[in-house]
């Protein structure tokens, strides 16, 4: 199976009706992914957000 339809499988099996959902904040804290590095997370991280229906943003932080 092609890395990308495990990563849509178990979004869509965690993430049900996301589209839906993505704007209620108690839907997304009962659910997680774990994931054994970061690539993994940076792969299904935009996955997720490729599934989202409005125009992502970008946050920027500075530690000093």
């Amino acid at each position: 199976m092609p890395q990308g339809d495990k990563t849509a499988c178990i979004v869509k099996k965690v993430y049900e009706d996301l589209q839906t959902n993505y704007m209620d904040l108690q839907y997304l804290k009962d659910r997680a992914i774990l994931t054994p590095t970061n690539d993994v997370v940076d792969s299904i991280n935009d996955y997720i957000v490729s599934l989202i229906p409005e125009q992502a943003k970008e946050y920027l932080s500075c530690d000093k």
